[in-house]
């Protein structure tokens, strides 16, 4: 496995990580997945803290630091239009065959929602 920080901000950082699997006998390796994930650097207080800046030093560290910028534009703007759906939640879903439930008590969450799909 690989991993890299390819992205800070003022408190926010985005890491990359690359996990390969290798084959013993012919001596190969290869890619079986990868997974970006975003943290935010806190103090004991959970207040943010400033992070110290990233240091580019290879084309590949500009390439993943560009790559990180548009993938972080891109969740905004997927998250400004799931908002707009979520506000019209009954006509978005007025032409679909399903049943939503928000009886059911989840241990992870206070209230759950689930969506079960039937033939009505």
């Amino acid at each position: 496995m690989k991993a890299s920080i390819n992205y800070v901000g003022k408190s926010p950082m985005a890491a990359g990580m690359r996990v390969e699997f290798e084959n013993i006998r012919p001596c190969k390796k290869k890619h079986s997945n990868s997974s970006y994930f975003s943290m935010v650097a806190i103090e004991e207080s959970r207040k943010t803290v400033t992070v110290p800046s990233l240091i580019l030093s290879t084309k590949m560290d500009i390439k993943r630091f560009i790559k990180s910028i548009i993938r972080r534009e891109s969740e905004a703007k997927k998250k400004v239009s799931l908002n707009s759906i979520y506000k019209n939640v009954d006509e978005q879903l007025k032409d679909n065959r399903m049943k939503i439930d928000f009886k059911y008590k989840s241990h992870f969450f206070s209230e759950t929602a689930f969506i079960f799909f039937t033939n009505y």
